[in-house]
């Protein structure tokens, strides 16, 4: 017995071929809505719904960042951080806003907890952070661990152009503004008698720094966010050494733009400060 014919309108056929594209290049969740709209009694209906769904999260839709987060991935990472380095804290503040468990291994780069030959198997580089995404699998490199984590929610860009604009800024965030800030940072805070050791490099990385800054300044005078018309990871990882660079001697008062997105960022569901530790917050829940 065949199966009676189904005429579709353009539009309907243009979600067919949308969503078969997707499916083709691998993208999981609409390769599985396509297969279930052909077994599907009522196809056309279906299609509709997931055209609606599809047009949804190419505005961003109304993604829910800890749900989606929690449901990324079904064991435990393990996260290598050092509680006061900000591209640790890129990392701790997105696992929190997606909801995603973890367990925190804390090291002391400055007493060379990164360089002992267990570390250095697991991340040749001497550096954290360092996810433990899968037993025995690592990723490094604050950025791309960002990436990893935040993948399918709307903290991750999904359309062409919303993607690259966060990786142009997450491309700036760790040439022209963590170079800078970042190492100010380390030298003037962590490390005593850093400012003398440092003095001449310091005046370098105070006016590139600056002229980050100012470069930062420029786009937020004319945008909420830096990428994707909101929120997103490329926000996370220019806000990590931004919000601290007045410990560094950098001063914020000439940049109204920046300061406001700094609140902004701040006023973020399940945002947490560099400081929270969740094995501190448990103790207070407790």
């Amino acid at each position: 017995m065949q199966r009676g014919m189904i005429f579709l309108s353009s539009a309907e056929w243009e979600s067919i071929l949308l969503i078969s594209a997707a499916a083709v290049i691998g993208h999981t969740i609409l390769r599985t809505a396509v297969i279930a709209a052909l077994q599907s009694p009522d196809p056309i209906r279906f299609m509709r719904l997931i055209r609606e769904h599809a047009a949804a999260r190419a505005c961003g839709g109304n993604d829910n960042n800890r749900e989606d987060g929690m449901k990324h991935y079904s064991g435990t990472y393990t996260l290598y951080s050092m509680q006061w380095s900000g591209n640790c804290y890129k990392v701790r503040l997105a696992l929190a806003q997606l909801g995603i468990s973890y367990r925190l291994v804390e090291l002391d780069i400055v007493k060379g907890e990164t360089r002992t030959p267990e570390f250095l198997a697991k991340n040749p580089g001497g550096r954290v952070p360092l996810l433990e995404v899968a037993p025995g699998r690592y990723l490094p490199e604050s950025n791309a661990i960002l990436w990893y984590i935040a993948g399918g929610t709307s903290l991750a860009p999904e359309d062409r152009i919303d993607r690259a604009e966060a990786l142009q800024w997450m491309f700036f965030e760790q040439h022209s503004l963590e170079p800078n800030l970042g190492q100010a940072r380390f030298w003037l805070t962590l490390v005593k008698g850093g400012r003398e050791l440092q003095r001449h490099s310091l005046e370098d990385w105070m006016e590139k720094g600056y002229q980050a800054l100012s470069v930062m300044e420029k786009h937020l005078e004319r945008h909420r966010f830096f990428a994707a018309n909101r929120y997103t990871i490329a926000d996370i990882a220019l806000y990590a050494y931004t919000h601290v660079a007045h410990e560094s001697d950098f001063d914020l008062s000439g940049f109204p733009a920046l300061r406001a997105w700094l609140k902004r960022v701040a006023s973020q569901p399940n945002y947490i400060p560099m400081d929270w530790h969740p094995a501190a917050a448990a103790a207070v829940a407790e």
